[in-house]
């Protein structure tokens, strides 16, 4: 479960195989992708940190570890928005949410992303938002959605135990060579 703009969640129940690309744009940003965010007006970002919603989001493992593990400093606007600081008590929500949502901005903001599949069909979803040919969901509509919140202690590792797992791989492996 991640806090994010409900515009995004919209995005994500479209399509939620987007959230890759996102993943991918955050954790491979520059500081040239970074600019956008520097803002302190929402105006000029695709998803500002208002409206916020609790949306159930599915990452593959590597990307979720991916997301968890960056370390990733706020952008002013999002430490400034009080449905942003009133979850302080479910700060995991909210870090994860504001990473795949810079994410998202860095995906659709970079010139270099243009050209991709996945930012070409957000911006046609958007422009349909935008033209009124589809609407946000409402807060009855999100609330009838998958809600999956799976547990994350497969990203502690306790290096003793996966050393033995090691030896004892390479031990079977040996023990088999030397019989056949």
């Amino acid at each position: 479960m991640i806090l994010i703009p409900r515009r995004l969640a919209y995005i994500l129940h479209k399509n939620p195989m987007y959230i890759t690309a996102a993943v991918e744009s955050f954790y491979l940003r520059d500081p040239v992708s970074l600019r956008p965010l520097q803002t302190l007006d929402g105006s000029s970002l695709w998803f500002p940190p208002e409206d916020m919603v609790v949306v159930s989001v599915t990452f593959t493992k590597v990307g979720y570890a991916q997301l968890k593990s960056q370390e990733f400093t706020a952008p002013k606007l999002w430490k400034a928005q009080p449905e942003v600081a009133s979850r302080r008590k479910r700060q995991s929500q909210v870090d994860l949410g504001m990473k795949v949502t810079c994410g998202f901005e860095m995906l659709l903001s970079d010139p270099q992303n243009v050209d991709k599949k996945s930012t070409r069909e957000i911006n046609l979803l958007l422009q349909d938002l935008k033209s009124g040919e589809d609407s946000l969901p409402t807060d009855s509509e999100i609330s009838k959605w998958d809600k999956i919140e799976d547990d994350d202690s497969w990203l502690d590792v306790d290096f003793e135990e996966f050393e033995k797992e090691l030896a004892g791989k390479r031990n079977k492996d040996m023990a088999h060579d030397k019989i056949g």
